[in-house]
């Protein structure tokens, strides 16, 4: 049996990338399970080439090594892991109620607290996860005040960082656990807290093009399922969800 996630922690104060780190631990052999956590990233990335911001000392910004992977076409599911951990910490540990944006963000109203990023390398999955914990609007980057946001912002008080980073890792070893036995069930648990779940949406990919319709849900690879207003259902790979009505905000870093 794999160890769990978080049995090794390769903590940095300061690096270019957690993933960059994670890259050169597997050509060394890093074992399933370990992670690189980082105090400060200075070139930390999102999806799509984007930038992701880390407030030093008071985010999580870490990397899983995950050699023991599910099959291939669900792969597309590991996001939905790391949001869904973020998920499960916040309302064991702090009574908050999350919400889930595919492909893999997670929400507090319609402010981003968290997102992921996944690659292979050499045949090893690399799961990356930013967590805004602490900070107050005015640490946030002013280009991000009006889209993201903390734990500390939303729970009303300060956070001790370790726990929850904890808390996180704890729940992601068994949200992967649950995708590598079941990954059925974590979909039903994804859907059940998405917040475009059933509503009108544009998709737009990576190079603008919007497409408009309604989310019935997530594939068994991940994609985003989205019905046109034609009749016409799509299975969407990749993009950002904007809702058309309610809370709204495209996926990005934060």
């Amino acid at each position: 049996m794999a160890p769990p996630i978080g049995h090794r922690l390769v903590r940095l104060s300061e690096t270019t990338s957690t993933i960059d780190v994670a890259r050169v631990l597997v050509g060394e052999g890093a074992a399933h399970g370990t992670v690189i956590l980082a105090e400060r990233q200075t070139a930390g990335r999102g999806r799509r080439g984007r930038s992701w911001t880390t407030l030093s000392g008071k985010s999580m910004a870490a990397t899983v090594v995950l050699s023991d992977k599910p099959e291939p076409d669900c792969l597309g599911l590991a996001g939905l892991a790391a949001a869904l951990a973020v998920v499960r910490a916040a309302k064991a540990r702090l009574a908050l109620n999350l919400h889930t944006r595919w492909p893999n963000d997670v929400l507090a109203g319609d402010r981003k607290l968290a997102g992921s990023l996944a690659e292979l390398h050499h045949g090893v999955l690399l799961l990356s996860l930013g967590l805004n914990i602490n900070g107050v609007e005015i640490d946030l980057p002013p280009h991000l005040r009006d889209t993201a946001t903390t734990l500390e912002i939303v729970a009303g008080h300060r956070l001790d960082c370790e726990s929850v980073i904890a808390a996180v890792l704890s729940e992601l070893d068994a949200a992967w656990l649950t995708l590598l036995a079941e990954p059925a069930n974590l979909i039903r648990e994804w859907e059940a807290v998405d917040i475009a779940a059933n509503r009108e949406v544009v998709v737009t990919d990576a190079l603008g093009r919007e497409t408009r319709g309604r989310a019935l849900g997530i594939d068994c690879r991940g994609a985003l399922r989205l019905l046109k207003r034609d009749g016409e259902e799509l299975r969407c790979d990749a993009g950002d969800v904007t809702l058309t009505t309610g809370p709204a905000g495209a996926g990005g870093a934060a």
